[in-house]
């Protein structure tokens, strides 16, 4: 393909991460790497660059307690927990809308 750089982007650069290439997908929404890798830059000491654009996570997460929880240390059950009642709520309301 014309214009297409085939070469690795970071060749002879030691990358960090998880190899998920052998690790079945959770099945449905998960906050696991994303609390993995906060708290590996905590670790680092550098916990205050993980959230570098808070804004756009808080737009796709659609709150913004998310982000807030993982900074103050909750678990991912204690996450959840917060938009229980919220996503019930929904499910009722939507069946009204449900055709099959």
């Amino acid at each position: 393909m014309k214009g297409y750089d085939s070469a690795p982007l970071h060749a002879g650069q030691y990358c960090y991460g998880l190899d998920l290439r052998k690790t079945p997908a959770p099945a449905g929404f998960s906050l696991e790497y994303i609390l993995y890798f906060y708290k590996a830059y905590q670790s680092a000491g550098i916990a205050d660059k993980f959230f570098s654009r808070a804004s756009w996570f808080d737009l796709l997460m659609g709150t913004n307690q998310v982000r807030l929880d993982i900074l103050g240390g909750k678990t991912e059950e204690e996450i959840r927990s917060r938009w229980t009642k919220e996503l019930e709520a929904y499910r009722q309301m939507r069946k009204k809308y449900l055709i099959y």
